[in-house]
Parts: C-alpha cells; sequence; structure tokens
C-alpha cells in the first residue's frame, strides 16, 4: 500500500541537509513499527522518498513523502505511529493514501514557494524585483560534476512578491519557482540576482505545487 505524509521541517532541524532528512525518516518509521516495504539487493533499504531536496539551514511547512507498507493500514494508525514516533523538528501535517500507479511525486512536480526574510535592509528592492521580472531572460553559468551548463535564470521564476514586513520590520518576499526534475529554480540564485546575499536571509518553504 502507498502512503503519503505532509509535514513541517522546523527550526529545530533548520541545519539538517536532505541526506540526513531522509535517514531520520526512515528512522522514524522504524520506530513507529510500520511493516515498511524494503528495497531488493545487497543493502535493503525502505522504500522511502521525498519530493523534493529542501537545502540545508531552510524550514518548511510543505515537505512530502511517500513510502510503501506490505499491508493495507488505517490511515488513523499510521499517523499516530508516525506522530508519536517523530523527533523534534518534523511536525506531521497530515497522512494519506496514494493509487500505486500514480507518477512519482518527484515527476508530478512543477513549482515551489518560499517565504524569504531579510534580516539586512535594501531599499531598492522592489525596484529590484522588478528589473528581475521585465528581464527577457538572466543567462547564467553553473558548474555541475566539473562541467559548465548555461542556463535563463529567468525561466525558472514564475513570480516575486513584496510581502508586508514582519513585526520586526524585516522586508519578505514570497518566491514562486519552477520545481521539474530538469528545470529547478533555487532562492539562493534568485536572492543573488536581486543584490541579496543569501547568509543574510531566512528561507521558509510554504508549498509544493504538483
Amino acid at each position: 500500500m502507498r502512503y503519503q505524509i505532509k509535514f513541517s521541517k522546523t527550526e529545530a532541524m533548520r541545519f539538517t541537509g536532505h541526506l540526513d532528512l531522509h535517514t531520520t525518516l526512515e528512522r522514524t518509521m522504524r520506530r513507529a513499527n510500520l511493516p515498511l516495504v524494503y528495497s531488493e539487493g545487497f543493502t535493503p533499504r525502505p522504500k522511502l522518498s521525498l519530493a523534493s531536496a529542501l537545502p540545508l539551514g531552510y524550514t518548511s511547512e510543505a515537505e512530502v513523502a511517500e513510502f510503501w507498507l506490505k499491508e493495507d493500514m488505517p490511515i488513523e494508525q499510521v499517523a499516530q505511529a508516525i506522530h508519536q514516533s517523530s523527533p523534534p523538528g518534523i511536525v506531521l501535517q497530515e497522512t494519506r493514501t496514494a493509487p500505486p500507479e500514480a507518477p512519482k511525486l518527484q515527476n508530478s512536480l512543477t513549482s515551489a514557494k518560499f517565504r524569504v526574510t531579510l534580516t539586512d535592509a535594501h531599499p531598492g528592492l522592489e525596484k529590484n524585483v522588478r528589473e528581475l521580472l521585465s528581464a527577457d531572460s538572466l543567462p547564467r553559468v553553473k558548474i555541475r560534476k566539473g562541467k559548465k551548463k548555461t542556463y535563463d535564470l529567468r525561466e525558472l521564476v514564475y513570480a516575486i512578491d513584496m510581502l508586508p514586513q514582519n513585526d520586526k520590520g524585516q522586508q519578505q518576499l514570497m518566491l514562486h519557482l519552477r520545481a521539474e526534475p530538469s528545470a529547478t529554480g533555487r532562492p539562493d540564485d534568485v536572492l543573488e540576482t536581486l543584490g541579496i546575499d543569501p547568509l543574510t536571509t531566512r528561507i521558509h518553504r510554504t508549498g509544493l505545487i504538483f
């Protein structure tokens, strides 16, 4: 049986990377004594996957993972077992089943939304946002496995909205970025294009769109 969970990654796990988060979820499922389906081979692993990697230092209220169980269990029972076994930093929001024939989460994901809080003031932020959005293209170069690859950042940005300042008077942005397997926009790249050091921001994923 195929199950999916939606959960928050809170401040307590902010500096837990993607691979460690995956391992944490595996351990959570084992502590919950769920009848997990394992992969075949010399090193069997639980059949568990996350919809999208969340960069180190980010928090989220929209993470989605899926896993398979050997037997059909009531949603409420699965949810309670996971909730009771989850470590600080993971907050379960929803548990549901999914059709076995449905596409993998990674293949059905189309975009993601991020709320960015700026710890430093940027007086020209609104102007910079307008200029980015009005650009026909934003050629960029990234290096992967020692090879240079050119891409257009503008094609990866669906929207950037100015949000009201928070209760500390800090500026905030909402980024809506493409998140397909072969075309994923990174908040860090967008912020650098806006003249903002990503290390001076707090980034929180608010939604995954499938």
